[in-house]
């Protein structure tokens, strides 16, 4: 399940689907996603990635499904990097949503960070709604709760699931891929 579900997120980011948009630079922020709604607050310091760089789309890709897993209640906003409030996903272990269940779902509040615009709905080539909605059909197959209870029974320190995740990335996937410390400030 873990490497169908990288793939699936890692097809998004195809050039044929991003189309104008390969060469930009994307965003990464975790915000907390609880029975209360959307924390505007992000949980985690922002990462940068190129998606047509290999090792930092995968690292990206790898850190995404490390951070939703360990912190259920985390949603991976997906955006243009910069102020541009461009969306290109909003993630979580169990489903990829788009903009408006961002806003649905987001505390009531005239500073919501969840405006702007969604990539998706621009309708240029491969990047539509009837292609997200395939992605979105396909990954909310991958993960359901009890994946999560299994692999977490064992009571393993945090630090000791990242590094079966970072190993399992590295065996299965890309020996390159490095899970970071969100925990600590980020610096590409």
């Amino acid at each position: 399940m873990w490497v169908q579900a990288f793939n699936k997120l890692k097809d998004m980011f195809k050039p044929s689907i991003l189309g104008k948009w390969k060469d930009k630079e994307f965003a990464v922020k975790f915000y907390k996603d609880g029975g209360g709604g959307i924390a505007m607050a992000p949980q985690f310091p922002e990462f940068r990635f190129y998606p047509n760089n290999p090792t930092q789309l995968h690292n990206a890709i790898a850190n995404i499904l490390t951070y939703i897993f360990l912190h259920p209640d985390s949603l991976a906003v997906v955006k243009l990097a910069g102020t541009s409030p461009q969306y290109f996903m909003f993630v979580d272990l169990f489903g990829i949503h788009d903009i408006e269940y961002a806003k649905t779902h987001s505390y009531a509040s005239s500073t919501n960070v969840i405006k702007g615009t969604f990539m998706w709905d621009r309708n240029e080539g491969s990047l539509n709604m009837n292609k997200f909605f395939q992605f979105v059909d396909a990954f909310s197959k991958y993960f359901d709760h009890t994946h999560q209870h299994h692999f977490l029974m064992f009571d393993n320190p945090y630090e000791g699931t990242v590094a079966i995740l970072q190993t399992l990335f590295n065996n299965r996937i890309d020996n390159r891929i490095r899970i970071m410390d969100l925990y600590k400030d980020y610096s590409r």
